[in-house]
């Protein structure tokens, strides 16, 4: 196109926006105007497109109307006061006669609005991924309370068929080998459920750590280890104990309820698994807590501290079992002296800091994992001086709780740690009585 072209189609666009005579494109003022004048003068009858048409052919030449329309238009535009930021005339360039020495103009674009737009782009995929992963783990969830459900059915059915005791026997082990093959197939879904053998960083998040983030996650793990081998809660011990600082109930603000269900729900069926297993296991997975993390971390954490004496209590129980044997191979007494390197140098982590395991400003409920935790670490004393050492630093701890004499709770407390030595509160009020 022309320039000429381009300008008569510019004008023709323009001239419908504005107007010297508003009424001259009204068409209900039109035939308005001309139904009035008919009822006054009588004049013949036209139909309504002669007379719109013949009312437009009034206004003289229709060019020269257009140009007089365009010059209003652009008289008006620069009477406006121009955009402090920008100036929308000209910003997209003219539209001919450039050249090397009058190009056409850039394009003004706000940065900060593309920047910001960019950002939410960004921020909203995190938040897109989070939801995602927040409705799969959930369906996780629900997926392994169906085959748990499935699971505890058949095994109350099969208790009822060896009560009613039928008399083909051959049919009966038919039928239970189609039961252990069902049984399996179930327990291997709750497996691929949890995710344990996933091999990921541990710097991203575990699904099955998001698994435990959820109280119906939490409150399905005794019923989920009931059906798991050995080999399958060993797993799931190791991925525990690797994944701790991870769990939301050893988070900084962890939730009291969410901590007190952790611990009433997924640490006694580990206490469970853990019974049967021999030292050996007991010292790996004690070095596992000891080299990942510090002993200033585990002693202000609630769960860590009832993981820890888990793995005293029972570390100790073997160990006393094993001393009572007349003959100790070799393997077993490598056992015992890698479990006193262990004690010794959790011992020494947490020597002149004892009195810092308890939490500032807590109730007597929440001492009570401390006290335990102090308990398991007086029987679990390779030495009299370890406990005399003990002593020493919670002495006064002792003491204060004591003297409170109405605080019941307090005094459970202080006799766990007590009757670990061998005494009894009733004994030291005695003592501090004479």
């Amino acid at each position: 196109m022309t320039r000429k072209e381009k300008e008569l189609i510019a004008r023709i666009q323009i001239s419908q926006l504005i107007t010297d005579d508003p009424y001259s494109d009204d068409f209900y003022y039109q035939m308005f105007t001309e139904k009035k004048n008919n009822d006054k003068q009588g004049e013949s009858k036209l139909n309504w497109q002669q007379t719109y048409l013949m009312k437009q052919g009034k206004g003289g030449n229709l060019s020269s109307q257009m140009q007089q329309q365009v010059q209003h238009l652009i008289d008006g535009r620069k009477q406006k006061p121009k955009n402090n930021q920008f100036s929308l005339e000209g910003a997209l360039g003219k539209i001919a006669l450039n050249s090397v020495r009058n190009p056409k103009q850039l394009l003004q674009v706000n940065k900060d609005k593309d920047a910001s737009k960019k950002t939410l782009s960004n921020t909203s995929q995190p938040q897109q991924t989070t939801r995602l992963s927040h409705y799969r783990t959930l369906a996780s969830i629900e997926n392994v309370y169906t085959y748990i459900l499935k699971l505890e059915q058949k095994e109350r059915q099969k208790n009822l068929n060896r009560e009613q005791n039928s008399d083909n026997e051959l049919d009966n082990e038919e039928e239970t080998e189609e039961e252990k093959h069902e049984r399996e197939e179930l327990i291997n879904k709750i497996w691929n459920e949890l995710k344990i053998k996933d091999e990921i960083p541990l710097d991203k998040p575990h699904p099955f750590v998001q698994f435990l983030s959820y109280s119906k996650g939490k409150k399905v793990i005794p019923r989920v280890l009931h059906f798991l081998s050995k080999e399958q809660s060993l797993a799931f011990l190791n991925l525990l104990l690797l994944r701790l600082n991870k769990l939301d109930v050893c988070s900084e603000n962890a939730d009291p309820v969410e901590v007190d269900l952790f611990i009433n729900s997924v640490v006694p069926p580990l206490v469970n698994f853990l019974s049967e297993m021999p030292l050996c296991i007991i010292n790996g997975c004690f070095g596992i807590l000891l080299k990942c993390y510090s002993m200033t971390w585990m002693g202000k954490c609630k769960v860590a501290l009832a993981i820890l004496t888990v793995f005293l209590s029972r570390a100790e129980i073997l160990r006393q079992d094993i001393s009572s044997e007349s003959v100790i191979s070799p393997n077993i007494q490598n056992d015992l002296q890698q479990w006193s390197d262990l004690y010794d140098h959790l011992f020494n982590l947490l020597r002149n800091n004892f009195v810092s395991l308890f939490p500032e400003n807590g109730s007597d409920q929440d001492d009570v994992c401390v006290w335990q935790f102090l308990a398991a670490i007086a029987i679990s004393a390779q030495s009299i001086e370890y406990q005399k050492s003990l002593v020493m630093e919670v002495r006064e701890k002792v003491f204060e709780t004591i003297k409170d004499v109405d605080n019941e709770q307090g005094l459970v407390n202080v006799n766990l740690f007590l009757h670990a030595l061998g005494i009894d509160a009733s004994q030291i009020e005695l003592e501090s009585s004479v």
